[in-house]
C-alpha cells in the first residue's frame, strides 16, 4: 500500500534545485518527456488513459511549443498543466539530475542499513516539526470545538497528537474541522478521524481503493477508537478549492453518511491516490496509481470536488458555520444567559458575513437636512456633517 503514504509525501514536496541547474537541452527535454510519459503509461491506475496520455506527451515533445522550453522548472510546470485536466493529482517537479541521483543513493543506503539492523532513519522529522499538521485546536465561544488541520500525517507517528487534539475538545457541544488549507495526506488518518465521529462497536465500510498493480483495499471504520466515539455531536467541516485528496475524502465520506455539514467552496477534485516516482532525467512525478469508490455513492469526488451543503466564500466559511451553530443555540437554549449570548453573536456574525450593500437609490433615501445635521451622497458614499463642525 505504498501509495497511501506517498499521498502525504506529495503534499510536502518542495523544490531544492538552483537556477544554474535549470537549463536543459533539446535532447534533455525529449528524454525527460519520454521517461515521464512511460512512467505514466506503466503506472497510472487507468491503463488505457495512461497510454493515451503518454502518446499526447510525445506529440507535445515534437511540437513547436515544446521547442521554446529550455528550463527544467518550466517544462515541469507545462507538463503538469497538461496532465491535471485528466487527473488533479498529477504533479511534476524539477529536481535536477544530481539530486535525483543522490536521492536514489541515499534511499538505497538507508534500505541496506535498515535491512542489516544498523540504522533506522527517522522518517517523521519534518512532520513532527509541523506538529503532524495539527495547526490549531481550541474551544470557541459557545463551547464549540475547533480543529484546524493542514494535512493528514500517517497515524503511526501522529496518533498521540491526534488523540490529544480530540481529547482537548471532548467536552464541547459542537465540533468544527477546518480543512480549507489541507492538501491531503494519509488515508489512515482519515480513518482515525472519521471513526471518532461514528458509533463504536461496528466496522463500517466507507471506501474501497482499486490499485492498478495490487489487490483492492477496503477501508472500514474502527470498531473501537482510542479517543472514544462521538456519534451525536453536531459536526461541521470547512472546505475550499485548496482542500485536496485526503482532505476531500474526510469531507466526502462524512457527508455521504449524513454525519457532517460541509461549508465553503467546491474542493479541488483529486480523488485518486498515488505515489512519487523519480525520473533519472531529473524530475519527480506524482502519479495516481489507484482510484477509490464509495459504497454509498458508487463513485468518488475526482474531477468534481466535494459539493458543500452551504456554499459561501472560503474566507467566510468559519463565520458561516458559527452563525449556524449560534442560531441553533439561540433558538433552543434553556438558560436565558446562554440564549442572550448566542443571540448577540448571531447579530454580530450576521453583520460580518457579506454585509448589506445598498444601491444608490437606497442611499438617496437618507439624504437631507436634519436640523443642524446634513447628510449627502458623494462618490457612492453617505457623508455626514453637523453645522459648524
Amino acid at each position: 500500500m505504498r501509495f497511501m503514504i506517498s499521498m502525504l509525501c506529495a503534499a510536502f514536496m518542495t523544490t531544492t534545485t538552483h537556477a544554474k541547474e535549470d537549463l536543459i537541452s533539446a535532447q534533455d527535454r525529449e528524454a525527460a518527456v519520454a521517461e515521464l510519459g512511460q512512467l505514466i503509461e506503466d503506472n497510472y491506475f487507468d491503463a488505457e488513459a495512461g497510454a493515451r496520455l503518454n502518446a499526447e506527451l510525445q506529440a507535445f515533445a515534437n511540437s513547436a511549443e515544446a521547442n521554446d522550453i529550455d528550463m527544467g522548472n518550466l517544462l515541469a510546470g507545462v507538463l503538469t498543466d497538461r496532465l491535471q485536466p485528466q487527473d488533479r493529482h498529477f504533479d511534476i517537479r524539477w529536481r535536477g539530475v544530481d539530486e535525483i541521483t543522490r536521492t536514489h543513493a541515499q534511499r538505497a543506503a538507508e534500505d541496506a542499513a535498515a535491512a542489516a539492523n544498523t540504522y533506522t532513519p527517522d522518517r517523521w522529522t519534518s512532520l513532527r516539526r509541523r506538529n503532524f499538521s495539527f495547526s490549531d485546536v481550541s474551544v470557541l465561544n459557545g463551547n464549540i470545538g475547533y480543529l484546524n488541520l493542514t494535512g493528514f500525517a500517517p497515524i503511526e507517528p501522529a496518533e498521540r497528537t491526534a488523540r490529544a487534539a480530540l481529547d482537548f475538545i471532548a467536552n464541547t457541544e459542537t465540533v468544527i474541522i477546518d480543512l480549507r488549507e489541507n492538501g491531503g495526506g494519509s488515508p489512515d488518518m482519515v480513518q482515525y478521524l472519521l471513526s471518532h465521529f461514528l458509533p463504536a462497536g461496528e466496522e463500517r465500510l466507507y471506501n474501497t481503493f482499486l490499485p492498478r498493480h495490487e489487490a483492492r483495499i477496503e477501508m472500514s471504520t474502527l470498531a473501537e477508537h482510542p479517543a472514544g466515539n462521538r456519534p451525536d455531536v453536531p459536526l461541521y467541516i470547512l472546505v475550499s478549492p485548496d482542500s485536496l485528496s485526503a482532505a476531500e475524502a474526510l469531507a466526502y465520506h462524512l457527508q455521504a453518511m449524513g454525519r457532517a455539514r460541509i461549508i465553503g467552496e467546491v474542493t479541488a477534485g483529486g480523488g485518486n491516490p498515488g505515489e512519487i516516482f523519480l525520473a533519472s532525467s531529473g524530475y519527480s512525478i506524482f502519479i495516481p496509481t489507484a482510484t477509490s469508490v464509495s459504497p454509498l455513492t458508487g463513485t468518488n469526488w475526482d474531477g468534481e470536488g466535494v459539493q458543500p451543503d452551504i456554499t459561501v466564500s472560503a474566507v467566510d466559511a468559519l463565520d458561516r458555520a458559527l452563525l449556524e451553530i449560534h442560531s441553533y443555540i439561540a433558538a433552543t437554549a434553556e438558560d436565558p444567559g446562554e440564549m442572550l449570548a448566542a443571540d448577540w453573536r448571531v447579530g454580530w456574525l450576521g453583520a460580518r458575513l457579506p454585509p448589506w450593500q445598498p444601491d444608490t437609490e437606497a442611499l438617496e433615501a437618507f439624504v437631507g437636512q436634519y436640523g443642524p445635521r446634513r447628510v449627502w451622497l458623494e462618490n457612492g458614499r453617505l457623508m455626514y456633517q453637523r453645522e459648524g463642525r
